[in-house]
């Protein structure tokens, strides 16, 4: 949660006014002074809130990956050790396997386009 100092808000809001050659005895200029720090605050809250989330996405997104991949791992590795499992799960774990691959996939080719 953002907190305002209201002390900083003022100066701010009174460094403004002396370069715009105001005073703020100017009621324009204090709605037009407070209108944009308002603005900017907003936008500063809104930026950190976006940035927050890509970075959240992209801690889940890595997590999701490299589970995926120890997943598919064991699916290959029970598929070579296992000689006597039946057809049903051996076709359910080569299903498994290839949706496995195909997110795997995904996620590479989405890296590839969020580096570039």
């Amino acid at each position: 949660m953002i907190s305002i100092n209201f002390q900083r808000l003022s100066k701010l809001v009174s460094e403004c006014a002396k370069v715009l050659g105001k005073t703020l005895s100017d009621p324009s200029v204090q709605r037009t002074i407070i209108s944009a720090a308002g603005t900017s605050l907003a936008t500063g809250i809104i930026v950190d809130q976006i940035e927050k989330k890509k970075t959240a996405d992209a801690e889940m997104k890595a997590c999701l990956y490299k589970d995926a991949l120890i997943k598919q791992e064991a699916i290959i590795q029970e598929l070579q050790a296992n000689g006597e499992m039946s057809k049903e799960r051996q076709d359910y774990l080569v299903e498994l396997n290839k949706k496995l691959l195909e997110q795997i996939a995904i996620c590479k080719s989405e890296d590839a386009n969020e580096q570039i």
